[in-house]
């Protein structure tokens, strides 16, 4: 069964605060796992 994420929440720089359906939350940093061209724009943040 694929998980159903009912919320997201922006934490700060590539964490990401993450509510799912059956009560489970937690947070999860994406900062390893952004590869590949499409995501290199992500890499460089704006101030």
């Amino acid at each position: 069964m694929i998980p159903k994420v009912i919320e997201a929440e922006y934490v700060h720089d590539y964490v990401i605060h993450l509510c799912f359906a059956d009560g489970t939350e937690g947070d999860v940093d994406l900062s390893q796992e952004l590869y590949g061209q499409m995501f290199e724009p992500l890499k460089d943040p704006v101030d």
